[in-house]
This record gives C-alpha cells, structure tokens and sequence, in this order.
C-alpha cells in the first residue's frame, strides 16, 4: 500500500512538470520543479520506511523461525537421549541377562557334573555291593562246607573212639603227675595214646 502510495506521488509530480513543460511558465516551471522534487523525497521516505518495515517484519519471522527451530532440536534432544537412555538401559537389561544366563548355564553344568559323579559313584558303590554280597556268599558257603566237614571229622572220630573206656579224671591225673597208674605197667594201649 505504501508503494502504491509512492508510485501514485510520483506520477502525481511527473504530471505536474509536465503540466509546467507545456505551459512554457518560468514560475509554474519552478514551483514543478520543487514539487517534483519534494514529492521524490517523499516516495522516497515512504518506499526506505516500508523497506525497514518489511526488514523488521522478516526479522521478528526469522526469530521466531529460529526459537521454534531451537525447541524442535531441544525436542529431539530429549528424544534422542530418552532413547539412548532407554536403549542403554535395555544394553543393560541385557546384559544383565545375558550374565544371568551364563550363570544359569554354569550351575546347570555343574550340577550335571555332580550328577554324573553321583551316578558313577552309586555304580561303584553298587559294584562294591554286589561284590560284598558275593563274598559273603562265598563265605557262607565255605563255612557251611566247613562245619559239613567238621561234623563229618567229628562223626568219624566218634566212631573210631567209641570202644575206648577211658577214665578221664585217671588218665589226667596220671598226664600231669607225669606217672603212671598203680601197677607200673603202661596201662592198655587206649591210655598210652592219650
């Protein structure tokens, strides 16, 4: 509006100096001439006052283009460090996780270690078992032979000493006295071998 404002001064002096130019009158030509002149200043001010109008215009634009720029940056700066944050966190996690798991895997191991130690040493120990068992057996077998043959030995001499009348209580007597009984004689054969 301003501009047009100019445009319509300056139109307005170049009529009037024409105006003068055809009237061919030193004054009329004067006053044209200062009219002009005038009137160019004047589109002149208001063209300069519309320029810094438009200049401050941009300049308050610009600021406030820039303000909104800063906070959207601002903005994706706490994004961005809200999702480090959180992606650091979630590193974290996993880590955390992660050494969870390798512990948990340890102790599985470990504890499939001892089982396995457990189980071979039961197997052991069942061997050991069933070889004590064995031997007791064994055992229990020659010891039954054993007294078999005992009784068998024990039967046999019995029978073999069942004719002999030994009087005990003599022939201990006469053993240890280191004597023999009355009579002199060596007594029957029976005495003399006991």
């Amino acid at each position: 509006m301003r501009v047009a404002f100019a445009a319509g001064v300056l139109l307005l002096s170049t009529a009037v100096a024409v105006t003068a130019v055809v009237l061919a009158d030193p004054v009329a030509l004067t006053v044209a001439v200062a009219f002009s002149v005038v009137c160019g200043w004047a589109a002149l001010r208001v063209v300069v006052v519309e320029l810094r109008q438009q200049r401050r215009a941009h300049a308050q634009e610009r600021s406030r283009l820039a303000q909104d720029f800063h906070a959207e940056i601002a903005e994706q700066s706490v994004r961005r460090r809200a999702a480090l944050a959180g992606s650091a966190r979630e590193v974290e996690r996993t880590r955390l996780a992660e050494r969870a798991t390798a512990e948990l895997e340890a102790t599985l191991r470990l504890s499939e270690a001892r089982a396995h130690h457990a189980e071979h040493r039961a197997r052991l120990e069942g061997t050991r078992a069933d070889s004590a068992q064995r031997r007791v057996h064994d055992l229990e077998v020659s010891l039954a032979i054993r007294s078999a043959e005992e009784a068998d030995e024990l039967a046999s001499w019995d029978a073999g000493h069942d004719g002999w009348e030994v009087d005990t209580v003599v022939d201990l007597l006469s053993w240890s006295s280191g004597s023999t009984p009355s009579g002199g004689s060596d007594g029957p054969p029976q005495r003399r071998a006991l």
